[in-house]
């Protein structure tokens, strides 16, 4: 009999990390470790009784994390982590800002050759999925005041830049061409360009 003693259950440890600055920000981090474990055949292990139940809920949990990596692997809209306890658990280190490394334990022996060759085939479905893992910061209220005003600053000055593009046809008017400001000079060499190139545009059609 196989895996007479196993327990049929899988194992997550989970560390979460903080570091904080001198200056008030934070980066914020979580170290996900699992030990699964592996499917059976109920032919080979000869289980019965509530052993048969683990390994029946194992092989399902397992089935529907090999579901999951096939839907991030050919990126589809919709990944079933609520499919099993196991994949809602590890949804963040699946599909979420991580990097995930999988070892896998194969036995040479040749009465396994089914299993190692499913492992192996699942480690290969898992190496497809790219995830792009970036750092997590937390800024303090006086970074985030910093932050708030220089958009401020940005809004501003993009204000102003509108309100001088929205005067260039006044000014077009009203003004010689050497009294208009050198920027509100250049918007308006672009604006004529514009309309000169349409109008010959236009010509081009009615003479076609």
């Amino acid at each position: 009999r196989c895996n007479l003693y196993s327990s049929r259950s899988h194992v997550i440890f989970v560390l979460h990390v903080e570091q904080s600055s001198p200056q008030g920000d934070e980066k914020l981090g979580k170290l996900t470790l699992v030990d699964l474990a592996g499917s059976e055949k109920v032919s080979k292990s000869d289980c019965a009784g509530e052993t048969f139940e683990e390994a029946k809920k194992i092989n399902w949990s397992l089935s529907a994390l090999g579901k999951v990596i096939d839907a991030l692997a050919e990126q589809r809209p919709h990944v079933p982590y609520r499919d099993s306890q196991l994949t809602r658990v590890l949804q963040e280190a699946l599909g979420g800002n991580c990097r995930t490394t999988l070892l896998v334990a194969a036995s040479g022996c040749a009465q396994h050759a089914d299993e190692t060759l499913s492992s192996l085939r699942f480690a290969t479905r898992a190496k497809s999925v790219r995830n792009v893992a970036k750092v997590n910061y937390t800024y303090s209220p006086e970074q985030l005041l910093l932050l708030v005003a220089k958009l401020q600053k940005q809004l501003v000055g993009a204000h102003e830049h509108i309100v001088e593009l929205s005067q260039v046809p006044r000014l077009l008017q009203e003004s010689p061409r050497h009294d208009m400001p050198e920027r509100t000079r250049a918007s308006s060499s672009r604006l004529s360009r514009r309309s000169a190139s349409s109008k010959f545009d236009a010509v081009s059609e009615e003479a076609s």
